[in-house]
């Protein structure tokens, strides 16, 4: 995922229950360069305003760069089909900035594990 072309973007993301992801997040760019005191923040629901299910912190940019991993049990509970998701940067003197605007997030079936009788 490279957001440089502009933040506020919406950016759909999918990925298998109980698989391991891991995405990378450019925020570097010519308007910005993040310091080591910035962060982000994903969080996903079902919808807009229901109870957070997953939520992500990154703050380690190295080459402007975070790194945001979904571990198998961050997904394994969850039902197949759309969630949403946003992700925010907060700067180092603790204003925020949405960079993904409310998008889809999708959690895909697979058949190779899981009870299938």
């Amino acid at each position: 995922m490279d957001i440089t072309k502009g933040y506020g973007s919406r950016i759909n993301l999918a990925m298998v229950r109980g698989d391991y992801e891991c995405i990378t997040v450019n925020v570097r760019g010519d308007a910005y360069t993040v310091t080591e005191d910035d962060f982000i923040e994903l969080t996903v629901r079902r919808t807009e305003l229901s109870e957070r299910l997953i939520y992500k912190r990154a703050s380690i940019f190295p080459e402007g760069k975070a790194v945001i991993e979904f571990l198998p049990e961050d997904t394994e509970g969850m039902d197949f089909g759309k969630y949403v998701y946003d992700m925010q940067l907060t700067y180092a003197n603790h204003r925020p900035k949405t960079i993904v605007e409310l998008s889809n997030f999708i959690i895909k079936g697979e058949s190779t594990y899981g009870d299938h009788s």
